[in-house]
């Protein structure tokens, strides 16, 4: 984490942003129209194509 503080809400902000485009994805992953670029995400992340609860929130 950055020292100086306006850094930190930089990054806080970033990772919130990130976090909440990941849950976004995984719930139309989960929709059961799994689309080609769905997959290529998944392999991209390191993940399979099945819906998985986010343990990184």
């Amino acid at each position: 984490m950055p020292k100086c503080s306006f850094c930190q809400q930089i990054v806080q902000n970033v990772m919130q942003r990130l976090a909440l485009h990941r849950v976004a994805h995984d719930q139309r992953l989960f929709n059961a129209n799994r689309k080609p670029e769905c997959a290529r995400y998944a392999k991209h992340t390191g993940r399979n194509t099945t819906y998985e609860p986010m343990a990184f929130i």
